[in-house]
């Protein structure tokens, strides 16, 4: 960013004051520096993620309830595949609940 300083009485047009400069500098020499730090840390030291007791314990729980809702879900669609290949899933009863249930909003 180059902001001409015309403002100051005897400033040329031509004189100029360089804002960003100082970072611009920074900037590349981070970015000259940066190639050779990743190489010289990846050679001495991994990433590793260290989990609590209890975080440890709610992952195990997700893990075997997801199991227990899979199981659970396909023993629900046998049923209802049974039920209707029985011909007993749309019965008028059934038809009728549902109906009510809609229109009460339940």
């Amino acid at each position: 960013m180059n902001i001409h300083d015309s403002q100051r009485p005897g400033a040329s047009r031509d004189a100029q004051i360089d804002l960003t400069r100082t970072n611009r500098e920074a900037i590349a020499k981070a970015l000259e520096t940066a190639p050779q730090q990743s190489a010289q840390a990846s050679g001495t030291r991994k990433d590793q993620l260290e989990l609590s007791t209890a975080s440890r314990i709610l992952m195990e729980r997700a893990e075997t309830g997801a199991a227990t809702e899979s199981e659970a879900h396909a023993a629900r669609l046998a049923e209802l595949k049974q039920r209707y290949l029985d011909g007993k899933l749309n019965t008028q009863d059934r038809v009728e609940q549902a109906a009510d249930a809609m229109l009460s909003g339940l």
